[in-house]
């Protein structure tokens, strides 16, 4: 997964630019859940290899992001289908959870 760097308007430049579907990964180093989660994450990145795109996204160090989006609590989620929301959750998902969900955009 790859640990995005960004303001705002970065986020949605990456957005924009990429094609398919892209699961932005929201968190906090403090989160236990988040811990929790990360292993998980990269399990289903190896699963569907090459379906979608992984970003992460530090909100300690990204808060303006955050605040942006409204998102008030970690982990939280948000898949993306050429640079359109499709679904936000927050919570430790379940591995098949997480695959169902990005499954209904592939």
């Amino acid at each position: 997964m790859r640990e995005v760097s960004l303001s705002n308007q970065d986020l949605d430049d990456i957005l924009e630019e990429t094609r398919g579907l892209v699961l932005v990964y929201f968190w906090a180093p403090w989160c236990g859940p988040c811990k929790r989660v990360k292993p998980m994450l990269a399990e289903v990145e190896n699963e569907l290899a090459g379906k979608f795109t992984a970003l992460s996204v530090d909100i300690d160090k990204w808060a303006n992001v955050a605040i942006d989006r409204s998102i008030s609590s970690v982990p939280h989620f948000a898949i993306y289908l050429n640079g359109e929301l499709q679904k936000e959750f927050s919570g430790a998902v379940q591995k098949k959870t997480m695959i169902k969900n990005l499954s209904l955009f592939l």
